[in-house]
């Protein structure tokens, strides 16, 4: 196989993906937060309101009932709560408690060590990889 064809881009894109999600995994795994459980949560923390879980799963980029199983589990653990949705009586928003909100914080701080460690051991800045990703995202988003 010719790996200068262009269809390995995917199995580039696909091998850097499961690094970091191990790396994050490995991170937070005395935290007791999963991967889909760390995104709901940060997602969470920058919509202060609060997302339906249909909004949640767009944002994390999950199927709806990963997106929903998350909640769950974080609703269970004391981290958000479901408060119904103010224009839409079918309709919950999920938003998290003051508690969900400490351990966002506390995985942000954990993951801002990861990014500086990971760009350093890199020969990178964690604007540059920044950069990168956003610009991956972009070109991602574009295609779906």
């Amino acid at each position: 196989m010719d790996p200068d064809r262009p269809a390995w881009l995917f199995l580039d894109l696909w091998s850097a993906a499961r690094r970091s999600v191990r790396q994050v995994t490995l991170l937070l795994e005395e935290q007791g937060v999963g991967d889909n459980e760390l995104s709901a949560l940060l997602h969470l923390a920058t919509s202060p309101a609060g997302l339906t879980v249909t909004n949640l799963a767009e944002e994390m980029g999950v199927a709806f009932m990963s997106a929903s199983d998350a909640a769950g589990r974080l609703e269970k653990a004391g981290d958000l709560e479901r408060v119904p949705h103010a224009t839409d009586r079918r309709s919950s928003v999920v938003r998290l408690t003051k508690t969900g909100a400490a351990r966002a914080r506390s995985a942000l701080t954990l993951l801002d060590e990861l990014a500086r460690t990971i760009a350093a051991d890199g020969g990178a800045t964690t604007e540059e990889l920044s950069q990168l990703a956003a610009r991956l995202n972009e070109v991602l988003t574009a295609a779906e």
